[in-house]
């Protein structure tokens, strides 16, 4: 049943992504805290299982790979 929620989350969440909707920005804003140095923590009860925090935390590190080559050229 998690594997389910995790899965429904994610697809609902990518979806959200293409049409740059409330998450997306979210992802962006904080991504942009990071890679301006701010240091930030995402928590969840579900550790350390999987959850969908995973993710949303993987998503905020490929936006901070994209900024550090966006803004190195």
């Amino acid at each position: 049943e998690r594997d389910q929620v995790i899965a429904a989350y994610i697809a609902d969440s990518e979806a959200d992504w293409v049409r740059r909707g409330p998450r997306r920005q979210v992802i962006e804003a904080l991504a942009a805290r990071v890679a301006e140095g701010e240091r930030i923590a995402l928590a969840c009860w579900c550790k350390p299982r999987a959850c969908h925090g995973d993710w949303i935390a993987g998503k905020v590190l490929q936006e901070v790979k994209n900024a550090d080559v966006r803004f190195s050229v």
